[in-house]
């Protein structure tokens, strides 16, 4: 994974390496979900210090563990491809429109799911934790968060937080199988019963996040369960 700050994450791994951004690498194709829009995007600067492309890490680590890997000349032949497809038509600088083919309406493709149901966690059974994604937590960190209170913010539903006899604002430890940490819990009226709600990027989050493994095709599935302890008086 690239990130552009040294993130909870990061200083979780077990090695770090300084990695180029996409403005000093190309070139590179970039889309994204529910349009058949693509940008390509070219290298404008060099990296600072020793800073090596993502694929030219790989490359070099695939190389040190006897794998033959050549990311950067697939990177390169892709690129060729692609500029070269009728089914791509440019509109812009470095914006193409992707005439993408029919294919799952044509019967050739079936979708193979998972023969094995995932293990789920029986720890904690009171609330599902669900991480969402968050705008101001999209490869890096920033200081914009909407929750200015000390401590992270966990959203439930309005039942449970009647039934943790709880307030608006209340203080409770979440705990999970790996970690727990303080929050400040507040209802959401979207929220259904049982689930727990909170940010992708508070620090600590990811302590109460197991690392199941993935049951196949590529599929990840995420069963996080954790109990909510009100901090009385």
């Amino acid at each position: 994974c690239c990130d552009l700050f040294l993130t909870e994450t990061a200083r979780m791994c077990d090695l770090v390496l300084p990695s180029s951004l996409f403005l000093e690498e190309g070139p590179d194709w970039r889309g994204s979900w529910w349009h058949q829009y693509v940008f390509r995007s070219v290298k404008v600067c060099d990296s600072p210090g020793e800073s090596l492309s993502d694929l030219e890490i790989f490359d070099g680590l695939a190389g040190k563990m006897g794998v033959s890997s050549n990311l950067e000349g697939q990177r390169l032949e892709m690129d060729y491809i692609l500029r070269n497809d009728p089914r791509l038509r440019q509109v812009s600088e470095g914006v193409y429109y992707w005439k993408e083919p029919e294919h799952w309406g044509t019967g050739k493709y079936t979708v193979r799911l998972p023969q094995e149901i995932p293990k789920p966690s029986f720890f904690g059974r009171d609330f599902r934790l669900i991480s969402v994604h968050s705008n101001e937590y999209i490869n890096g960190q920033t200081l914009c968060h909407e929750n200015s209170n000390d401590l992270p913010l966990a959203l439930v539903s309005a039942d449970d937080l009647a039934g943790l006899v709880a307030e608006e604002g209340s203080e409770a430890i979440i705990r999970g199988e790996r970690g727990s940490m303080r929050v400040v819990i507040k209802a959401d009226s979207s929220i259904p019963k049982g689930v727990c709600i909170m940010k992708q990027g508070i620090p600590g989050v990811n302590t109460l996040t197991i690392p199941l493994a993935s049951p196949g095709y590529g599929a990840p599935f995420h069963e996080n369960r954790v109990s909510i302890n009100l901090i009385r008086g």
